[in-house]
């Protein structure tokens, strides 16, 4: 059998006719350059002569590049890919890794990546590539992971692991690159890792909580550790009815700042209930006034009760977010609570004719003195007469019930006296003992 060096081989391969090149392989005492062996091999239409032309080159220690690789591997058996993609010269880019996985097993592939330096440690390449991997070398690649994608992808890789310190670690590993979770992906991850990570996962949140998820949060979490997550990790109470469940639990300046992210209040009931909770009078009208800012509007009834509750620069705003109408017994009311130039207002702007008690002009009838008939009845010494005559017709100075026909006379009321008709609660004529009544 006639011998060839490649270089002969390779210049008359061409001139040859298909039978020629077959039988001539077999005198080849060389080979040469991958590129020139790529040609060759690429000629050959049937996958058994191909293949024993690689072999005889992979055996003389030809490597091929990654490219020539891809491009042959369609060309040769099955059973001859394992040996084709293990002789590469240079190690793969990720495009033709991803073409050769198709053809070999994933024990393979691992050993070919990691004999030949191809490291997973961009997210990228890893995101892409790991769903093929064995959970043995899932595990270990995680490891080597540099970089990080977005909590999406983290969150989803996350469910890959089993057991919660195998969770725990690749959480931690994300969170330490810089990964936030979202409040969801938070819950949900919180079921899966060791619990005494549960504090500390939810301060990596990449936007606010909000109330409801503290349902969820408090299934992972110690009831001790509740506050503190709540006081960290941005959660808002948004809702009111979130707001109004849990605002007990707090002392009164957390909660005029957590009432600052409400977007709805709730009834004017509940929101009066929870003003006059407050105890300092400060914190009362802060609160106060973002339920006036939030559209809240109150029966006059609870306006009455929640004068006394917020400071008095406060009344006019308050007392016109009414949501009934006022009576002038309502201004009665909130005379001397609130100012007089305020209550003028609300009633002008009510429409309600009110005058203030400090504004009534009193009028005292003259005392008419005695007749002609008196003067005589007092000549003759029957003076008495006309005292009891007297005294009969006109008020006795104790209260008889009968206020329409009662003259003016002073009442006590709400810290000062002043003069009307009406006026029971404090009488004078009860004896000026504030009870007003008949006696």
């Amino acid at each position: 059998m006639a011998q060839y060096t490649w270089e002969e081989f390779y210049d008359k391969f061409y001139d040859w006719s298909e039978s020629t090149q077959i039988s001539r392989m077999s005198g080849l005492t060389d080979f040469g350059p991958s590129s020139e062996v790529f040609d060759v091999a690429t000629e050959y239409a049937d996958p058994k002569i191909a293949t024993r032309f690689l072999k005889k080159a992979i055996k003389a220690g030809v490597k091929f590049t990654g490219d020539e690789i891809v491009n042959m591997i369609d060309n040769v058996t099955e059973e001859f890919i394992p040996a084709l993609v293990m002789s590469n010269s240079v190690p793969y880019t990720r495009d033709e890794l991803e073409y050769v996985a198709g053809y070999v097993s994933d024990d393979l592939l691992h050993r070919l990546e990691g004999a030949r330096g191809i490291e997973y440690t961009d997210w990228k390449d890893f995101y892409e590539a790991y769903p093929s991997w064995t959970t043995e070398v899932f595990s270990e690649r995680v490891k080597k992971l540099k970089t990080f994608g977005p909590s999406d992808e983290a969150f989803k890789v996350s469910n890959e692991f089993v057991k919660p310190d195998e969770v725990t670690a690749f959480i931690k590993q994300a969170v330490a690159a810089g990964v936030r979770f979202t409040p969801d992906e938070i819950i949900e991850i919180s079921y899966a890792v060791e619990q005494d990570y549960v504090p500390e996962l939810v301060k990596h949140n990449a936007s606010p909580f909000i109330a409801e998820a503290l349902e969820y949060l408090a299934k992972s979490l110690p009831e001790d550790e509740i506050e503190n997550v709540i006081d960290e990790s941005n959660i808002r109470f948004s809702q009111w009815e979130d707001f109004y469940q849990y605002y007990d639990e707090w002392d009164e300046k957390t909660q005029v700042r957590r009432a600052g992210d409400i977007t709805d209040f709730g009834s004017a009931e509940e929101v009066s209930e929870v003003i006059q909770c407050f105890l300092d009078k400060e914190c009362a009208t802060a609160f106060t006034k973002l339920a006036l800012k939030g559209g809240v509007e109150f029966p006059v009834a609870e306006i009455r009760e929640l004068v006394c509750c917020v400071d008095s620069s406060l009344h006019r705003d308050l007392m016109r977010a009414n949501s009934t109408k006022y009576t002038e017994d309502d201004f009665d009311y909130f005379y001397g609570l609130v100012e007089d130039k305020i209550i003028k207002y609300i009633a002008k702007e009510e429409k309600v004719p009110y005058t203030l008690p400090s504004e009534i002009q009193i009028q005292m009838p003259k005392q008419k003195g005695p007749g002609l008939f008196t003067a005589i009845l007092a000549g003759l010494g029957m003076a008495s007469l006309y005292d009891k005559h007297v005294n009969g017709s006109h008020h006795n100075g104790r209260c008889n019930g009968d206020c329409a026909h009662c003259p003016p006379h002073y009442g006590y009321r709400y810290g000062r006296w002043y003069y009307g008709h009406d006026h029971v609660h404090g009488c004078e004529f009860g004896g000026n003992r504030g009870s007003g009544s008949m006696d």
